[in-house]
């Protein structure tokens, strides 16, 4: 019975949150957006900055047929174990065990062998397809993003760790090029899940922020 909402994304999700701050404004009081520039200020930093196009080579990567898939199941997805150290979260074994399960780590086995010697094409859990196919399409379809992902005049909250490894502090600050009203909180040193690496100082730049906007 709601009509509007505080969003609140991050990475992915906080893309399709600025998708839906553009389609459905009036659905939205404000949006909080962790470690997300707005992707439009992504796209122009990697067509205009090598430090950007580096920080985005796995994108490149992911355009390729299967390899990626084979490379994200290999060694029951010890790239989660790399990724998880990242996170910095106090139960990090656990939280690495529930992304694999969430990902079908016990039934993704993928015989590279027969894949290439018996013509054999490897099947994965569609989750893992799926999360890649986001990068493949990003790449593939820019006119979708630009029909969707328009300037924003939803009040927005940028929460930002300067210690991203994937996505540069210019390309944040690039975002106030597609939002009208825009708050931007750096966070020093902290990398690309701020909210899991410093959770207490996130969770304090949100009560802050939206206990001005609501006052």
């Amino acid at each position: 019975g709601k009509k509007q909402c505080i969003l609140v994304g991050h990475d992915w999700g906080g893309s399709v949150g600025y998708g839906f701050c553009s389609t459905y404004p009036e659905m939205v009081s404000c949006y909080i957006v962790c470690n997300l520039p707005h992707p439009q200020s992504i796209k122009h930093e990697q067509a205009n900055s090598w430090k950007q196009r580096l920080m985005s080579w796995y994108m490149l990567f992911f355009q390729c047929p299967i390899i990626p898939e084979i490379f994200f199941t290999h060694d029951d997805f010890s790239i989660l174990d790399g990724i998880g150290k990242d996170m910095k979260d106090p139960n990090l074994e656990e939280v690495v065990e529930a992304y694999k399960y969430a990902f079908g780590a016990k039934v993704c086995k993928v015989n590279i062998f027969n894949m290439l010697f018996n013509n054999s094409i490897p099947s994965f859990a569609e989750s893992v397809t799926a999360a890649i196919n986001y990068y493949r399409c990003a790449f593939q379809y820019p006119q979708l993003s630009k029909a969707i992902l328009k300037k924003v005049f939803v009040p927005v909250l940028s929460i930002f760790g300067t210690a991203d490894k994937y996505l540069s502090i210019e390309a944040a600050r690039g975002t106030q090029r597609y939002v009208e009203n825009l708050t931007e909180d750096y966070v020093d040193g902290v990398g690309h899940w701020v909210q899991m690496e410093d959770a207490n100082r996130v969770n304090k730049s949100i009560e802050d922020y939206l206990s001005k906007s609501q006052a």
